[in-house]
């Protein structure tokens, strides 16, 4: 029986032992890539895991996010997350509602899409971040005042979401009024940058204005948002105001430019700028005039009213210096403007040719006036629903009419007991004075103490005169420094001596009641022998 004995070659052993030092040497090698796998796979499933718990773009985070922020109510229709390549969510017909005791529950914000986008590096580097929203066919709709719709009294909770970017182009904004048709601004762009809860951020938009319609651009920075009381938010900027057409107000007409900054809070906002109206027109007048205006007001951007601190207008070649309010009042539906208007050293022709339908002003000479000016809100035509009250002056006034002229200048020869050859007067030269104190309501303006000068004549006289149809109706005495037999000549001075008793001045010269009726193109002057 033979025994075989198996023993392994010295080259078989120094084989074996040198694959086992290469396999233990390449497990030494990747050990790094070993490790480096292990904690990717440990990140990837803590990141997954984190992702799951505290994933912050879902429909109930989001809608929650929303209403802890502004204390209302938020409804998604659909909502699908993006993970690749940025992370983030796109909500679909997603609406917004006060918390309120309103019976009106219709939403305050809707938007047909919220798309919301990260980077998942500012998931580990910015908590919270969210680098760009972008809002579509965004329509807020704000309820009439008074309409009870107004939040619940609930404390908004802190958030430490931030938004680097916020675009919502194309969106509308409609303000409901008790009267009339809503308000509604058409927003071209809108971009906000840097929005976060206890800080400002900037802002800039482009809108169409609708009273009057007009294209806005203004951009500036805006917040921190008081949510205790929101008229102390912050703001300032900058805006321009074009192709406003100032048509949409009956009785006027112009298209209006504007540009200024303006600063302070939402409950009162300082504003200085300028404002250029080339052709502004009172429609009934068939003309225009040009109109520039530096301005400086205070606005409650809260609902809109207005304090002009001082308005410096340029008519023509008058100045016009102005201040007052345009401001709602109680139990009214629109706002009032209430203004007093100032004129040293100006051109009554700059002022008549706003209102006159002839091709040229009836009278020039240098005025200067005070009047308090209040326009209520309505429909009713511009002349109608005006109210002035003021008191004026007319030095060295020339008539253009060259007959009203001559009549004027005949007056004055007259007045002083001459004949007309005797004259040395031209009429192109002898000038008048007027001065009187005017109420302006419904159209018809009512003349007290009305006083006309001319040399060696003077009329004080009361009426009124209607600016729409434009008759005239004015009453008063004419005193002469002649005589009244002596305001005439020939046969007709002889008559009237008799009367000359009756309408003799204490002091001399004559005194006999006139009146003017008729209209403004065809007047009559005349006795009023019955008063």
């Amino acid at each position: 029986m033979t025994v075989e004995k198996s023993v392994s070659s010295p080259a078989t052993n120094l084989n074996g032992n040198s694959n086992n030092k290469n396999v233990k040497a390449e497990w030494h090698r990747r050990r790094p890539v070993r490790i480096a796998a292990l904690a990717t796979a440990a990140i990837l499933v803590l990141a997954v895991t984190l992702a799951c718990v505290y994933w912050p773009f879902s429909n109930e985070r989001v809608a929650r996010s929303i209403e802890e922020e502004f204390a209302g109510k938020v409804t998604i229709g659909h909502f699908r997350t993006t993970v690749f390549p940025h992370p983030g969510g796109v909500a679909e017909d997603v609406a917004f509602r006060w918390q309120t005791n309103s019976p009106n529950q219709a939403p305050l914000v809707t938007a047909k899409r919220l798309t919301i986008r990260a980077n998942y590096w500012d998931f580990l580097m910015r908590p919270g971040y969210v680098s760009r929203m972008v809002l579509e066919d965004l329509q807020i709709h704000v309820p009439p005042k008074g309409s009870g719709t107004r939040p619940m009294d609930i404390p908004a909770t802190s958030t430490r979401t931030r938004i680097g970017e916020v675009i919502a182009d194309g969106a509308l904004l409609q303000i409901a009024r008790r009267d009339g048709e809503p308000l509604k601004f058409q927003i071209h762009s809108l971009r906000l940058w840097s929005v976060q809860e206890g800080a400002p951020f900037f802002y800039e938009v482009a809108v169409k204005n609708p009273l009057p319609p007009g294209e806005v651009h203004s951009s500036g920075q805006f917040g921190p948002w008081n949510s205790s009381a929101p008229k102390q938010t912050p703001v300032s900027g900058k805006y321009s105001y074009e192709k406003a057409d100032l048509g949409v107000f009956k009785g006027i007409a112009g298209i209006l430019s504007s540009e200024g900054e303006f600063q302070g809070t939402l409950g009162q906002m300082e504003a200085r700028g300028k404002i250029a109206i080339p052709d502004f027109e009172v429609t009934r007048s068939n003309h225009s005039v040009p109109v520039k205006s530096e301005y400086q007001a205070v606005v409650n951007a809260m609902n809109g009213d207005v304090a002009l601190k001082r308005v410096d207008s340029t008519v023509i070649k008058t100045r016009v210096i102005a201040s007052g309010s345009v401001a709602g009042r109680e139990g009214a539906g629109g706002k009032f403007t209430s203004i007093d208007l100032a004129v040293d050293k100006g051109r009554i022709q700059d002022v008549l040719r706003v209102f006159s339908k002839a091709p040229k002003p009836p009278l020039n000479g240098a005025t200067g006036f005070r009047a308090h000016v209040v326009i209520p809100p309505g429909d009713a035509p511009f002349l109608k629903k005006v109210v002035l009250v003021g008191d004026f002056g007319v030095a060295d006034a020339q008539f253009t009419k060259p007959k009203t002229q001559e009549s004027v200048t005949e007056l004055s020869i007259r007045g002083g007991g001459r004949k007309p050859e005797e004259a040395q007067e031209d009429p192109d030269n002898l000038v008048s004075d007027l001065s009187g104190h005017v109420e302006l309501r419904d159209g018809i303006a009512t003349f007290i103490d009305f006083r006309f000068i001319v040399p060696d004549a003077k009329a004080t006289m009361h009426g009124t005169y209607n600016v729409i149809d434009e008759k005239v109706d004015l009453h008063g005495i004419l005193r002469t420094t002649a005589k009244f037999s002596e305001t005439t000549g020939g046969f007709k001075s002889v008559l009237l001596k008799f009367f000359d008793p009756f309408f003799k001045r204490k002091r001399g010269g004559g005194k006999v009641p006139v009146q003017l009726t008729g209209t403004y193109s065809d007047p009559h002057p005349g006795l009023e022998l019955v008063r």
